[in-house]
């Protein structure tokens, strides 16, 4: 039998070595295995939802921020605790997934016809276990401690929009005021006008409410769906601490509800 040669002499003697191919690189055997444990992770994790989803509010709120519709939008579905939960806004009652893509198309719809207010800092959308919401900054759209709007071509043809968006949808609307901490001064105009807070943001709710019946240029919104509320300082965006905080929380949110929220549907 002849002899194999290896190295030097196999080259010397013009001989062929026989070694075995080259395998595959240690790197790609130790990644392989962290997949498996990637995967069997999540699969353990799915499992101890399913099993534990209705015992659990801590856990219902984490599979609701994967029921919701996701988008480009800041903010987004949040995991922090709510009253909503107990208000009936868990995830048995949030949105099936058809109405959720539904809801997403309408923000969609809105981030796009309010491009130009988004960019300029004028309004916010964002989105929650409530619905998505529309944010009027007060500063732009309101006169001083005042229910007066600001009368521009600019902000007419900002209302004309907002109609445009709620018009046709099927949600209830919910029209939100909301103040700084600033007190209202005493014995001045605005505390024989509206009281305090309470009457500032509510009047501001209802003046909004109003132009947007005035701006609907297809006739489709329904009074029906509509509803306001104040909310005075008690629901801050931001600190009132500094004058940028203060700014955000001067607001009217306009609140599209998703349908399944019972915790603003109850009539």
């Amino acid at each position: 039998m002849a002899t194999t040669k290896f190295g030097k002499k196999a080259r010397k003697a013009g001989d062929r070595a026989q070694v075995p191919g080259p395998s595959a690189p240690l790197w790609l055997q130790t990644y392989g295995d962290f997949v498996t444990l990637v995967l069997t992770f999540f699969v353990m994790l799915l499992a101890s939802m399913e099993a534990s989803v209705s015992q659990s509010s801590a856990m219902q709120l984490l599979a609701t921020a994967f029921q919701g519709s996701f988008g480009v939008l800041s903010g987004g579905a949040t995991l922090s605790q709510s009253s909503l939960i107990y208000g009936g806004a868990n995830v048995e009652t949030l949105p099936s997934t058809e109405r959720g893509f539904a809801m997403g198309r309408s923000i969609d719809r809105a981030t796009s016809v309010l491009e130009s207010e988004i960019k300029s800092q004028k309004i916010r959308v964002t989105e929650d276990e409530r619905g998505f919401i529309i944010t009027l900054g007060a500063d732009q759209y309101f006169e001083s401690g005042r229910t007066n709007l600001v009368e521009n071509q600019s902000n007419t043809e900002t209302f004309i929009k907002l109609a445009s968006i709620l018009s046709g949808l099927p949600n209830d609307i919910r029209i939100e005021g909301h103040t700084d901490s600033g007190a209202i001064r005493q014995g001045g105009q605005l505390e024989r006008q509206f009281g305090n807070n309470w009457g500032l943001s509510s009047a501001r709710a209802m003046v909004v409410l109003e132009r947007l019946f005035e701006s609907d240029q297809t006739g489709q919104l329904d009074r029906n769906k509509y509803s306001i509320a104040g909310y005075a300082d008690t629901r801050p965006m931001a600190s009132n601490d500094l004058p940028d905080g203060r700014a955000l929380n001067r607001r009217v949110d306009i609140v599209v509800v998703r349908n399944d929220v019972t915790y603003y549907n109850q009539r």
